[in-house]
């Protein structure tokens, strides 16, 4: 098939759906598929091939965080032209109702569209306000796919219609043997938090925690890994102790390939969110490598791992029960080689060779019920002569 991936958010600025457009059209390439990715981006030209860019985009805020969308008359002539000239079989557009090139992208093409749903919002008042506008496009998909329950409840309080789940992935190296890191092979027990440093990722609640943990084990420490765009670095560093802060590690954002290795440096992985997760992507990784998890108790996590198993789920905001939940596995490492094992067997259904092929289920189900191109217009010969 040609198909065209369409993600509606900035793409030089990493992300969730961003990395999920990425490497579900490494897959689908294996596959066979010819693949181009859709997305607007602030550079003059990405070099990446089978890239097309769809402008520039703009900030704006969404369920928490920022994201950088592009809609405007000069972003749907874009889309309008990329799309012709794709020629593609499919186009699969990510968050399809969102108001940036997604939804351009699904008002205009002119052949099947699949929808993947990302966000879990608890309530939207722009939702509840925007559906009767949206429901057109929302009824123009061919087939709707949710990343999660959590995902696909918030699109069904708003629109009729099944959606099907087919989950995030992750990459197929996190499931070989990675090694740790030498800066961390000491034999200092260390914690690991992974995700963009925003306030409703609850690191302050896990600083709390740490600092609670501290006197207990003295040489305990935390590695943070994820950019930082709001000062949350600052304002989590100035709640440490200054003989304390040596052991809090901000490493900013690194590359996939390492970043499979700072998971298999830790031994306690810590997701202490505070809510508007989809799907817990965080979660699989430290599973894939065999790593336990400490998570809050949120939907979009409940999906993903069960309590006193791969993980132990704790009240968010809480960090005393933080605190407990993860001293209790650096106190039992037999415990937490069993929930890392446990973790393994979760995220392998999970590994991106699966979910793609899922997709690519989709896709086939869509074309094959998808009525037949009416069939070209013969121009009528002009006659070369006439009856007298």
């Amino acid at each position: 098939m040609r198909i065209g991936i369409v993600c509606p958010y900035e793409w030089t600025v990493p992300g969730g759906v961003k990395n999920h457009v990425e490497n579900l059209a490494v897959e689908l390439r294996l596959i066979g598929h010819h693949v181009d990715v859709l997305a607007p981006t602030k550079e003059a030209e990405i070099h990446e091939p089978h890239f097309v860019s769809l402008g520039a985009s703009f900030p704006i805020p969404y369920n928490g965080s920022v994201a950088r969308v592009a809609m405007g008359p000069s972003h749907t002539q874009l889309v309008r032209r990329a799309l012709l000239d794709g020629a593609y079989d499919l186009v699969h557009v990510h968050e399809p109702l969102s108001p940036s090139v997604g939804l351009i992208s699904v008002i205009q093409a002119s052949v099947p569209v699949v929808g993947t749903f990302h966000a879990n919002l608890d309530r939207s008042a722009a939702l509840r306000i925007g559906a009767p506008i949206l429901r057109k496009g929302y009824n123009k998909l061919a087939a709707r796919i949710a990343v999660s329950d959590s995902a696909r409840e918030t699109w069904q309080r708003y629109f009729r219609g099944p959606l099907a789940i087919v989950p995030n992935g992750v990459p197929n190296d996190f499931f070989t043997k990675s090694d740790p890191l030498p800066a961390f092979t000491d034999g200092s027990p260390t914690l690991l938090f992974v995700g963009r440093l925003e306030q409703r990722k609850g690191l302050t609640y896990l600083i709390r925690a740490f600092l609670r943990l501290k006197p207990a084990y003295p040489r305990l420490r935390l590695v943070v890994v994820g950019r930082d765009d709001r000062g949350i670095r600052d304002k989590a560093m100035s709640m440490v102790p200054g003989r304390f802060r040596p052991d809090v590690l901000f490493v900013g954002s690194v590359s996939s390939d390492d970043l499979a290795s700072y998971y298999a440096s830790a031994d306690v992985f810590v997701a202490p969110s505070l809510g508007g997760e989809s799907f817990g992507i965080v979660l699989v990784e430290a599973m894939a490598v065999g790593l336990p998890v400490v998570c809050s108790d949120i939907s979009g996590y409940r999906d993903l791992v069960h309590d006193q198993s791969e993980a132990l789920l704790v009240p968010p905001r809480d960090p005393e029960a933080l605190a407990t939940s993860i001293g209790m596995l650096l106190d039992n490492p037999l415990r937490r080689a069993a929930m890392g094992e446990a973790g393994k067997v979760t995220a392998a259904k999970y590994a991106w060779d699966v979910v793609a092929g899922e997709i690519d289920d989709v896709y086939r189900d869509v074309l094959e019920q998808a009525p037949a191109p009416p069939a070209p217009v013969r121009p009528r010969r002009r006659a070369l002569w006439s009856r007298g």
